[in-house]
């Protein structure tokens, strides 16, 4: 038996990540079509947590790597669905802020609970989990932040 290489030690890596990422795909598409929801509106819902204050159009914009004009076509799918509503920058009432409704923070911990529970990932122990998470951190340091939600 050989030792793998670099190389075909990186090729399993990422095989890997992308197995898992699918996987975690095909779970949360049986969610969305439940929800009706495509997965750039799942996006939305994603990164809008409830726990933290209301984010401007232009910062979830730049979350979701999109242009402001996307973000906002999927806001108003959003708001149309009753899971976000707008409201104002306190700071700059010029500023557009969006947040989750009720309905919405139902609707996100349901996808929460989905990607959590469905992930292959979620065989791992926590403390293999928190290395995960290490090694992962380790190797995006440095990346732009645009990759980065």
């Amino acid at each position: 038996m050989t030792t793998p290489t670099g190389e075909t030690l990186m090729y399993d890596a990422v095989e890997a990540i992308y197995n898992v990422v699918e996987l975690s795909d095909i779970h949360i598409d049986e969610l969305l079509s439940d929800l009706h929801l495509t997965r750039p509106l799942s996006d939305v819902v994603w990164v809008l947590d409830p726990l933290l204050p209301a984010i401007t159009m232009s910062a979830l914009a730049q979350k979701l790597r999109c242009e402001p004009s996307t973000a906002t076509f999927l806001i108003d799918k959003l708001v149309e669905k009753g899971l976000v509503q707008r409201g104002s920058d306190a700071k700059d009432r010029r500023k557009t802020t969006v947040a989750l409704t009720p309905t919405g923070v139902s609707v996100r911990e349901r996808q929460v609970l989905a990607m959590t529970t469905g992930s292959p990932l979620a065989k791992l122990t926590p403390d293999e989990l928190r290395t995960l998470v290490e090694l992962l951190e380790k190797a995006l340091a440095g990346s732009p932040k645009k990759y980065r939600m």
